[in-house]
């Protein structure tokens, strides 16, 4: 059993959540929940950032990310102030410790535990984020449907 199986379950029950919605960012999560490879549960906690990261700079930011670094793209979504400094520190954090799985570097098992916890900490807001937005979305349509 991973050190890092408590945290493990708790991405489980978020992907259980939003399973069907969000297809890009299942498939990432997905992997992590499936492999025991400390490699690869950081490999995939940054590959569900840069999906995250993305839809954030085309939904807010309005244009597309492009090839252009996930640390600009973060700090201008701080900048800008469309996320949460909170969240942002997530971001930064699990951007910096997952830099050690996808690149061949040592580190300690001990790190996945912050990375998976700073994962969770962002698609909790994610998902809040969406629903929101999905939500304003409605409002704006809604009085432009004709009923005839």
């Amino acid at each position: 059993m991973a050190i890092w199986s408590v945290e493990i379950k708790e991405l489980e029950t978020l992907y259980e959540s939003f399973k069907g919605q969000l297809p890009e960012l299942e498939k990432e999560l997905e992997q992590l929940i499936e492999t025991k490879d400390a490699n690869v549960v950081m490999l995939y906690s940054r590959r569900c950032l840069e999906v995250i990261v993305t839809d954030l700079c085309e939904c807010e930011l309005k244009r597309p990310r492009k090839t252009e670094p996930l640390q600009g793209v973060i700090d201008k979504l701080y900048k800008e102030e469309k996320v949460p400094s909170h969240i942002i520190s997530s971001m930064h954090g699990l951007n910096e410790l997952s830099t050690f799985g996808a690149h061949p570097k040592d580190f300690y098992p001990e790190q996945v535990k912050p990375v998976l916890n700073n994962l969770s900490t962002i698609i909790k807001w994610y998902l809040k984020h969406q629903l929101l937005y999905y939500l304003l979305e409605m409002i704006v349509v809604i009085p432009q449907i004709s009923i005839s």
